[in-house]
Order: C-alpha cells, then structure tokens, then sequence
C-alpha cells in the first residue's frame, strides 16, 4: 500500500516525538551522572570530566535538532489542517506500515495531539526472500557509549 503526503508527515511527526522523549531522557540521564569537577589535580580525570561533559553537550544538541524538527513539521500539518478545515477535536488516523496504527487531532488551543493505538502484525516474508532496510532518520539504530 502507497501513502501519501498527509500520511507521511504525520508518520514522521510521531516518529519525532518518540524519538525526542528517547534523547530528552538520555540527556537527562547524563546531565545527572555527570562527573563533577571537585578539584581533581591528574589531567586524566580532567580529561574524563571533558568527555563527559561533551556527551552532555552532543545529547543536548540532539534534542534541540529533533524539537526544531517538530516545529517544521507542525508547521507542515498544521497548514494541511487549514487547507481542509478540519475542526479541532477531530480525530485522524494513520499508520506507520507493519509498525503502528496511530491517530492525531488538534485542540481549540491549536495544539497537535499524537498517540499510538495499536502495533500492526509484520507481514511474513517469503520463503528465500532477501530483504535490505535503509533507515536515514540520524543516528537511529547506532549504539552510543554511555560510559565515561
């Protein structure tokens, strides 16, 4: 099945917002087990706090990236929301294919609302057939050192 241009934003849009409460938590987590400086005198632990803190620094910057990427891509619905005059409070509904099904609407606050229904069934390969994903969402799927 083909989707299109409505479907795919609003799939990207809630990939978005998982995605930033994933890096929002990272950083979290880091900021909170951040090496503090307290006077250290070897210049290996100096270096150690550095690396840490340039971790701290990378997640903040990913989650800044992925909140800018939120705000274009509300920008995008929201025009599509005007274009059909879809009144607040109406619920739409999508999938993201063999993921999830999803819905989303918009409040009298202009606010966009976005949550999981259900997980959709993968669909069984054929016997011998070879399949090749490409994911080009950033850094998705790569393991980052937590350890400092």
């Amino acid at each position: 099945m083909m989707y299109g241009e409505f479907t795919n934003m609003c799939a990207w849009y809630y990939r978005l917002t998982e995605r930033l409460k994933e890096q929002e938590e990272r950083f979290q987590n880091l900021l909170a087990n951040a090496l503090p400086y307290t006077g250290q005198t070897e210049l290996i632990e100096l270096d150690r706090i550095i690396r840490c803190n340039r971790k701290v620094q990378a997640a903040l910057a990913d989650t800044e990236k992925t909140s800018a990427q939120i705000v274009d891509a509300e920008s995008i619905i929201y025009k599509m929301i005007e274009y059909f005059g879809i009144k607040p409070n109406t619920r739409l509904k999508g999938q993201i294919p063999e993921k999830l099904e999803f819905e989303f609407w918009h409040d009298e606050n202009n606010q966009l609302h976005i949550q999981k229904l259900r997980d959709l069934p993968k669909k069984e390969a054929p016997p011998g057939s070879h399949f090749i994903y490409i994911n080009s969402e950033d850094r998705e799927g790569q393991e980052l050192e937590d350890d400092w």
